[in-house]
């Protein structure tokens, strides 16, 4: 199957993740750029998480989930996403992002439906799409100690790329 490089996007030949294998880790031939991606998610399946969840994704995560379903690259970030995990024993590569959004909604002090976590610094910080938006594309903001739904990119994909750049500021 044909993915674009999250970062340049040059296609790239891979498949999704073997039954009992790892992820597929890709080397981009035109950028080098490394990632790992879990294999694009169905249109149900990508349906059914917006269902559960209350919202509906923004074109650019929809589209992410459709090609990538969730992804990491070393040096970057996780991105959240949805994917088959065919060995229950081992934990994910990834967070699944409607089990991680329903654990973050709970108790008095959950995460406000309106908003998706999709990614996180590995230390304070979440990422989260505001899909609350009046906008088609909804904007990524960051929610941790001293930033309370800062805006930090326009849209996914600007997030992505300022991932993929070392470009996030907050």
């Amino acid at each position: 199957m044909d993915h674009p490089c999250l970062k340049c996007g040059t296609l790239m030949m891979v498949d999704r993740i073997p039954a009992a294998g790892h992820p597929p880790d890709l080397a981009c031939p035109a950028c080098a750029t490394s990632c790992v991606i879990a294999g694009g998610a169905s249109e149900l399946a990508i349906w059914q998480a917006e269902m559960t969840l209350g919202v509906r994704f923004p074109p650019s995560y929809r589209a992410f989930l459709a090609l990538y379903g969730a992804g990491f690259w070393p040096g970057g970030c996780e991105i959240a996403g949805l994917f088959d995990q065919p060995d229950t024993s081992a934990p994910p590569y990834w967070q699944n992002v409607v089990t991680w959004n329903l654990q973050q909604r709970r108790g008095p002090h959950g995460l406000p439906p309106r908003y998706v976590a999709i990614s996180h610094d590995g230390m304070e910080a979440t990422f989260l799409l505001d899909t609350g938006s009046p906008e088609l594309e909804s904007p990524v903001v960051v929610l941790g100690p001293g930033w309370d739904f800062l805006v930090i990119a326009p849209n996914f994909n600007a997030f992505v790329v300022a991932c993929f750049n070392d470009a996030l500021r907050y």
